[in-house]
């Protein structure tokens, strides 16, 4: 029987998102200017998630995850950052209006 996923392993993807995040977000402000600080902050967390589900499912014996991702599935990556980025520009109204001098503390 194929050992399950447990809740440890959704913290490590987690943690792994949160590592991903971390890592490229360094990498912005060293390199690259405040516009790079959110891309490459959302990209450093989907590469962190995806690259500890991928050791994850490496480790287990049975590694299906219940799904499969296609080279073919690649075109949405760049739509699912896209859809955070719209978003954010949405609720930005919201942030003005709870937070009118611009910080939260």
């Amino acid at each position: 029987m194929p050992k399950p996923w447990t809740v440890v392993d959704f913290i490590l993807v987690v943690l792994g998102g949160f590592l991903g995040a971390g890592v490229f977000t360094a990498l912005s402000l060293v390199w690259g200017q405040g516009d790079w600080f959110l891309v490459l902050g959302l990209a450093g967390q989907y590469v962190g998630h995806l690259g500890v589900l991928w050791l994850l499912a490496r480790r287990k014996p049975d590694s299906d995850l219940g799904f499969s991702i296609e080279t073919g599935d690649l075109r949405y990556l760049p739509l699912g950052l896209l859809l955070q980025l719209v978003l954010a520009v949405i609720f930005l109204p919201l942030t003005q209006i709870f937070f009118p001098d611009g910080e939260s503390v």
